[in-house]
């Protein structure tokens, strides 16, 4: 019963920090880091768009544009406590950006 209820812990914390994303600030984030310009760029073509977000134990996707990811880019423990990876499209838009624990 124990180890059930840290899981369900663990997943609730990935959901509200999916919920709590901020494209805008990741983008900040990845520049600071110099990061990939058209990546930060696509980040910041999306802060207007609401995603689907999907989840597991394990990670929070939030889920912008359909298609098959072309790359994907780690985008470092922009949020504490949190692996943050970005999905990209082949025309350079951003599929999703998956929230997992490291």
């Amino acid at each position: 019963m124990a180890g059930r209820s840290g899981a369900a812990a663990i997943q609730q914390a990935l959901i509200e920090a999916g919920e709590s994303l901020s494209p805008l600030r990741l983008a900040d984030s990845l520049e600071k880091a110099g990061g990939q310009a058209d990546v930060v760029s696509a980040l910041k073509n999306i802060t207007e768009l609401k995603p689907r977000i999907t989840h597991d134990e394990l990670e929070c996707y939030l889920l912008y544009n359909d298609g098959d990811a072309m790359c994907t880019i780690d985008a470092g423990e922009a949020i504490s406590g949190h692996g943050v990876s970005v999905d990209v499209l082949c025309d350079g838009r951003i599929r999703g950006i998956s929230i997992y624990l490291e």
